[in-house]
């Protein structure tokens, strides 16, 4: 889920993305590069280490998206992330990003 959330939060996160592309991986380069690089170098981390980063590697289909929506507004889970901007709508995004 996190490389899907950094990507579609890439906006809001972007300095902070380019800080961590550049501290952590030692990334250089424009802007955009950097946030693209830093956030694929994470995927390709947590695939490294045998954490899959895509819902079909669970056995989750795209067709289970609009439930597992559903589920976070059922347990009021509407305002998600540090600053809460994360709605229904953006987790719909981000789990499609992920499947």
């Amino acid at each position: 889920m996190l490389p899907a959330t950094l990507q579609r939060q890439r906006d809001a996160k972007r300095d902070k993305l380019i800080q961590y592309g550049r501290r952590v991986w030692g990334l250089s380069g424009d802007d955009e590069h950097i946030i693209d690089e830093a956030i694929g170098r994470t995927r390709a981390f947590f695939e490294s280490l045998g954490v899959k980063t895509h819902l079909r590697d669970y056995g989750i289909g795209s067709d289970a998206i609009p439930a597992l929506v559903e589920q976070l507004e059922k347990h009021g889970m509407v305002k998600l992330g540090e600053r809460g901007d994360i709605t229904p709508q953006r987790s719909r995004e981000i789990l499609e990003l992920c499947a």
